[in-house]
């Protein structure tokens, strides 16, 4: 795969994120014909609706490094492209299936405080009680406006 092909994705992605456009799907396909192989990028965009609250970007989950059952998920809350008045309010973790808002478990901020458009936020979740087996783990942000965003998931692999 050459440097052009995912160079000239990135620059698309980011071209469509610049003109306050968010991403619903994203997806690469890959096609064979004898010894040629191509990949297709497909990404449809949608105007970000007003009454929704904030999307998860960047979701991600990693063990505990010390080696306790603990499982930490981070993700970035962006709200409304940055228009004033909006902000990210608070965000929740569930885990297995999603919930209904505002029950979740709360997920913090990075800095300390819910305070801009865009928080980076942190959860630690405890999956000692849970047998090894392939978990998801949903989170979604709640904006200043008491609007909740779309439930976004990880899928982590538990092992013993």
């Amino acid at each position: 795969m050459s440097r052009r092909v995912f160079s000239g994705i990135g620059r698309f992605l980011l071209a469509g994120h610049r003109k306050g456009l968010v991403p619903r799907v994203l997806a690469f396909a890959w096609a064979g014909f004898g010894s040629a192989v191509g990949l297709a990028c497909i990404t449809c965009y949608a105007p970000m609706p007003e009454n929704e609250g904030p999307y998860v970007n960047q979701m991600k989950a990693y063990p505990d490094p010390k080696g306790a059952r603990i499982v930490k998920v981070e993700a970035l809350l962006v709200d409304r492209w940055g228009k004033k008045g909006k902000g990210v309010k608070g965000a929740e973790v569930f885990v297995g299936k999603g919930g209904e808002a505002g029950t979740g478990t709360p997920a913090l901020p990075k800095d300390g405080a819910f305070d801009s458009d865009s928080e980076e936020v942190y959860c630690e979740v405890d999956v000692s009680g849970l047998a090894p087996d392939t978990l998801v783990i949903y989170l979604h942000g709640q904006d200043v406006q008491d609007l909740w965003g779309y439930l976004d998931s990880v899928v982590v692999e538990l092992r013993d």
